[in-house]
């Protein structure tokens, strides 16, 4: 009869070890999950997305004073900035299409 209750005492020792390892394994996946989640999220939030000039044009046009982030080249003598002012006008190619683009405020460093 003792060596029974000796192996029972072994089985449920063994069963107690796996449980908390079944449950560690369960907490580390779910918090792998969650940072996985985040660092999804916080990429999806930081990319910034530019239309193309060609994108940009096929965009309504009822709303002329609708801001966009247009990539695109700038057309060679087309800037121009009076003196004192923020607002510069210029014209912005992607090689098929050119569109007049509107910038007010400092200008980017590119």
């Amino acid at each position: 009869m003792p060596e029974d209750k000796i192996f029972e005492s072994d089985i449920s020792e063994t069963n107690f070890v796996s449980t908390n390892r079944i449950k560690l394994l369960i907490a580390g996946l779910a918090l792998l999950g969650a940072l996985c989640y985040f660092a999804f999220m916080a990429f999806q939030g930081a990319t910034v997305y530019y239309y193309t000039v060609g994108e940009a044009k096929d965009i309504n046009q009822s709303d002329s004073d609708q801001m966009l982030r247009v990539s695109g080249k700038l057309v060679p003598t087309s800037f121009s900035r009076n003196d004192g002012s923020t607002e510069s006008h210029f014209e912005l190619t992607d090689g098929v299409y050119t569109m007049d683009a509107i910038h007010d405020g400092i200008l980017p460093d590119l």
